[in-house]
């Protein structure tokens, strides 16, 4: 089966998560999967990213924002390198522009 390295953007996670109430973070991940087509690579990749960040975030509320996932790049490789990470991301404040 194929191999695939996804690169995803989270976006409008809230900034409680880092002691900033009013200031929507995002992040990007890495995410190597093994799946049979480029598309169940990024159901699976996504799955993962919001399986490792659901106990951290509540419950939506109608007027919130919800934060989203989006596939910035995807690539089929030839094997998947053993140090690579399979968890955690890197956070940055989302700016109002």
């Amino acid at each position: 089966m194929p191999l695939y390295r996804l690169l995803i953007e989270g976006r409008d996670f809230p900034g409680f998560l880092f002691d900033k109430t009013d200031t929507p973070f995002g992040f990007f991940t890495t995410r190597w999967v093994e799946a049979a087509d480029p598309v169940d690579a990024e159901l699976t990749a996504f799955r993962s990213v919001r399986w490792e960040f659901k106990d951290i975030l509540p419950e939506q509320k109608g007027s919130e924002t919800e934060p989203t996932l989006h596939l910035v790049d995807i690539e089929e490789v030839d094997d998947i390198p053993e140090d690579a990470p399979s968890s955690g991301a890197t956070w940055f404040p989302m700016g109002n522009d």
